[in-house]
């Protein structure tokens, strides 16, 4: 997890969105680093929370930019 833990509430509407990054180690040896956010939309009717809206996205980044969030600075063997 990254920053951008933010949470927006009312009484019936929350927005949240929550950071994260990643890597993939692929079988060549190339590394693909990541970051992304997934936000969330809701709304409560009739005492009940509901996702309403969903989205979710990343961008490549380079593997350094996220060693010290990722913790992994060597390709998988």
């Amino acid at each position: 997890m990254t920053g951008g833990h933010d949470a927006i509430v009312s009484d019936t509407v929350a927005s949240t969105t929550l950071g994260f990054v990643g890597r993939i180690d692929r079988l060549d040896g190339k590394v693909i680093a990541f970051d992304g956010r997934s936000q969330l939309g809701w709304e409560c009717t009739a005492g009940t929370w509901k996702i309403r809206h969903e989205l979710n996205y990343a961008w490549v980044v380079e593997p350094e930019t996220i060693q010290s969030v990722l913790g992994k600075t060597e390709p998988a063997q």
